[in-house]
C-alpha cells in the first residue's frame, strides 16, 4: 500500500513539475522570437524577391552567343537558386488525386 501511494506522488510531482519547465523556456523563446519574427519575414521576402529577379535575368539572357562552359555554368548557377528558393520558400502542394480524395471524404462524412 506504501508503495502504491509513493508511486502516485511521485508521478503526481513528475507531472506538475515537468510542464513548469517546458513553459518556462517557451517563454523565453517566444519573447525572444517575436522581435525576430518581423526581421525574418523581411529578409525572407528579400531574399526571394532577389532570388527571382536573377532567375529571370537569367532566362532573359541571350545564350546563343555564350560559350558551352558558360551555359553550363548557368544552368549550375540556375539549379542551384531553385534548390536554395524550394529549400527556404517551401509550400504545400495536393495532387488531384488528393483533392478528389478529400472531395469524396467531405461529402461522405457531411
Amino acid at each position: 500500500m506504501a508503495k502504491k501511494n509513493f508511486t502516485v506522488i511521485l508521478f503526481a510531482i513528475l507531472l506538475i513539475s515537468l510542464p513548469q519547465k517546458l513553459l518556462a523556456s517557451k517563454v523565453e523563446n517566444t519573447a525572444t522570437s517575436n522581435s525576430s519574427m518581423n526581421n525574418n519575414d523581411e529578409t525572407k521576402n528579400n531574399r526571394a524577391a532577389v532570388l527571382m529577379n536573377r532567375i529571370n535575368e537569367i532566362k532573359a539572357m541571350d545564350k546563343s552567343s555564350l560559350s558551352a562552359a558558360e551555359k553550363k555554368e548557368l544552368r549550375k548557377e540556375l539549379k542551384s537558386i531553385k534548390k536554395e528558393y524550394k529549400k527556404e520558400f517551401n509550400g504545400v502542394y495536393l495532387s488531384v488525386s488528393a483533392i478528389i480524395i478529400i472531395i469524396l471524404l467531405l461529402i461522405l462524412l457531411v
